[in-house]
């Protein structure tokens, strides 16, 4: 465990970096002031320092060339966390004594990686020379890096086993990232993403909504841990009225999330509520699901034509055919042509889905395939694919 300074003036941001270090099992002090920070570190030097760049009275490239040019604190490694750009400004920060470079927004998993690195370099006994040069030489520039990836699942008619598709994805994205990716179940009819875990949490995002400031650490504590290592942040654990969430509250859980983990999945409720429009325009991938039956082909043509002419749209949406009942009422190719857009994925029924609902095991955690497993691994293909899509 290292003892690592936090310098930030945005408040929130700086206590969202102090959350990803404490679960990374390390100890943070957080001073929004960098003239204070550089008083704090000259009397007690910390194991790591992290600043920002952009800072009221003295830069965070000033700060880190004055800790450079210090006895006490010019061996402290050094990373440099801003939302400037990637290549000059990196360029910059490493002539002037950083050992690495961030962007904003930061994932959980690259600080971490990171931090451990940097200190592992120090306890090898490593310079700070050296160990700035050799970030130089191997570290990859933030703007190549993995960025968070978002997604929605949405429709806006019943029985469409969106919920069970959102549980099967998560799976399978934390297969490949253990303990990065987060289930948001954002319905509020019963904490049913839980259920079909076999989960009964005592947390939820409920609890957050009377509190008069929501904080990074607030909502962390909120977030429980499937034996997977999949992360949920539950629903209303009793149903309650679909707009009881409020968009301050959400941005402040987006915005956490998204510094967290390397996935966060919405499951989102079958109403057009403020939340739901929120979440579809922020977010990376929204999956439109459609059963394959009359009045479930039209809600979604209906939904299709407002999306477009009035919004809210997803950066990339595709549809998803979920045939959650044995017999379809409908082809795909009349689906196709009543929404005038291809179905990009198909999710056949599978018998073995009704046991896994009520054992609790859903589908994604067996080893044998299946038409739920095989669509879902389709998806979940696409998904990663996306990860190579870079973000501005």
């Amino acid at each position: 465990m290292a003892h690592i300074f936090v310098v930030d003036d945005d408040e929130q941001l700086l206590r969202m970096v102090g959350l990803m270090l404490e679960r990374g099992g390390h100890t943070a002090t957080l001073v929004s002031n960098p003239i204070e920070a550089l008083d704090m570190m000259r009397e007690e030097a910390p194991d790591l320092a992290i600043l920002d760049v952009m800072m009221p009275g003295m830069n965070g490239l000033e700060l880190c060339q004055e800790l450079r040019m210090n006895p006490g604190t010019k061996e402290i490694p050094i990373i440099v966390l801003t939302a400037r750009g990637p290549i000059e400004s990196k360029q910059e920060a490493m002539e002037i004594g950083a050992d690495t470079y961030l962007n904003k927004p930061v994932t959980s998993i690259e600080l971490l990686t990171n931090v451990d690195d940097l200190i592992a370099q120090k306890s090898a006994g490593s310079t700070t020379a050296d160990a700035a040069q050799s970030s130089i030489d191997t570290a990859p520039l933030q703007s190549e890096s993995i960025p968070c990836q978002t997604i929605a699942l949405f429709g806006f008619s019943g029985g469409i086993g969106r919920t069970t598709l959102s549980v099967n994805l998560a799976l399978e994205l934390n297969k490949q990232f253990p303990g990065k990716v987060c289930l948001v179940d954002l319905t509020t009819s019963g904490g049913q993403a839980a259920m079909q875990l076999r989960m009964q949490p005592t947390e939820s995002w409920d609890n957050l909504l009377s509190l008069s400031d929501i904080s990074g650490l607030q909502i962390g504590k909120q977030v429980v841990e499937h034996e997977s290592g999949l992360r949920i942040l539950p629903g209303p654990l009793m149903p309650r009225s679909p707009d009881i969430m409020t968009i301050s509250a959400l941005k402040k859980i987006y915005s956490t999330l998204i510094t967290s983990y390397q996935y966060v999945i919405f499951d989102l409720p079958s109403v057009l509520t403020p939340i739901v429009k929120f979440i579809l325009n922020k977010v990376t991938v929204g999956l439109h699901i459609v059963r394959p039956e009359v009045m479930a082909v039209q809600t979604a043509i209906r939904v299709e034509k407002r999306m477009i002419s009035k919004g809210p749209m997803p950066a990339n949406r595709y549809f998803v055919l979920n045939q959650s009942t044995p017999d379809a009422k409908l082809e795909a190719s009349t689906v196709q042509r009543g929404l005038n857009a291809d179905i990009e994925f198909k999710v056949m029924y599978d018998r073995s889905q009704m046991k896994a609902v009520h054992q609790g095991t859903p589908l994604a955690l067996s080893a044998e395939g299946g038409p739920l497993n095989d669509g879902v691994a389709a998806i979940t293909e696409k998904m990663l694919e996306l990860v190579l899509v870079k973000t501005p």
